[in-house]
């Protein structure tokens, strides 16, 4: 997949009979999703989390939601998570498509 500020990439793969995924959004390392899942028959949504220390006696999991649509050939897509503030959602849509070659279900940068 393919924003203007990179790359992105989600490999989606099925493991000992549940749908897997690992996701690298922007830039840093390949990681596992916490979850992953079809809504339907052409719609994945995949989940992330992040632990952000917010004094040093509290701590937040930030929930990241992807949603990726196949349209015809290409990808469309959301992600959604809260504004570090808590007040409000941040939602940046993108676009990918479909890695044929490969023998899982793959998507690579466009």
């Amino acid at each position: 997949m393919t924003l203007k500020a990179g790359s992105r990439w989600l490999n989606v793969h099925e493991d000992q009979g549940f749908l897997d995924a690992e996701l690298l959004w922007i830039g840093g390392s390949v990681v596992p999703v916490s979850n992953v899942y079809l809504l339907d028959e052409n719609t994945l949504v995949v989940t992330r989390t992040n632990q952000v220390k917010r004094s040093p006696d509290r701590s937040h999991t930030i929930t990241y939601t992807l949603e990726v649509k196949k349209v015809g050939d290409a990808l469309e897509g959301t992600m959604s998570s809260p504004n570090r503030d808590g007040s409000g959602v941040s939602t940046k849509n993108f676009t990918g498509n479909v890695c044929r070659p490969c023998l899982a279900r793959r998507i690579c940068p466009s």
